[in-house]
């Protein structure tokens, strides 16, 4: 489920991709690193699957990255590859992206889960996406602490490669880039890049999930099978009746 439009998220996701097809582009280079399975684009919790898997085992698969740069038992393209996909996945927000990713695919998967089910329950997964939308917002509003654990975790991997986050150096007049300038390395990573990814996330959910889909989803009860589930069939017809407006 592609639920966001920010584009170093995009991008990241893009890097991530390149460096598993790259591991499994043949048995040796994929008995150098923990069994991650290539991204599915059309089962969300495959790909989202990948993604989690790849930041579990992120620190072992920087650092093969990084001795294939110089292990001459391999080619020079491996070698050229390995280098241009270390450079890629050195950056803060890269080092960031998965940890993102993983918190909130985590929450997503039940939703993604269902909805590829071979019984789908659409209420119910209506009513999932809202309480998922009320735990999102109450993360945005608390963006402070809840994106700390999250630049926390990503300076930690970071100095394990000699890494250092920091902001880029911005120039005192900017008018073709966004000229964020902050206090601090972590404030600036929060508003240039979780901020927009949260709000990125919360606007595709309401959108994809909106009070019309409900009522679109309230047709799915008139199936035989749910007519015996539910008790509360007046109430479901009188809502679809009144978004209608049938008499």
């Amino acid at each position: 489920m592609n639920l966001n439009s920010v584009n170093e998220i995009r991008n990241c996701v893009g890097v991530i991709k390149e460096i598993i097809n790259f591991f499994r582009d043949s048995l040796r280079h994929r008995s150098l690193v923990p069994n991650i399975p290539l991204f599915c684009e059309t089962r969300w919790p495959a790909k989202y699957k990948s993604i989690r898997l790849f930041f579990e085992n992120f620190v072992d698969i920087k650092s093969v990255l990084d001795d294939l740069i110089t292990n001459r038992d391999f080619r020079q393209a491996t070698r050229t590859k390995a280098e241009q996909l270390s450079c890629w996945s050195s950056t803060p927000k890269f080092i960031m992206c998965p940890n993102i990713i993983t918190k909130y695919s985590t929450q997503l998967e039940p939703v993604t889960n269902s909805l590829q089910g071979k019984s789908v329950n659409l209420l119910d997964v209506q009513k999932h996406i809202e309480n998922l939308l009320q735990i999102f917002e109450n993360n945005r509003k608390d963006a402070n602490e809840c994106f700390r654990s999250i630049f926390t975790r990503s300076v930690e991997i970071a100095d394990e490669f000699g890494i250092e986050i920091e902001q880029p150096h911005i120039a005192r007049r900017q008018i073709n880039r966004p000229n964020i300038q902050m206090a601090s390395t972590e404030e600036y990573l929060k508003v240039s890049f979780f901020i927009p990814y949260m709000d990125s996330l919360k606007s595709s959910l309401k959108t994809r999930f909106s009070e019309d889909t409900r009522t679109a989803f309230s047709i799915s009860c008139l199936h035989p099978k749910h007519l015996k589930e539910n008790n509360d069939m007046s109430l479901i017809v009188q809502n679809i009746a009144d978004s209608m407006m049938i008499m």
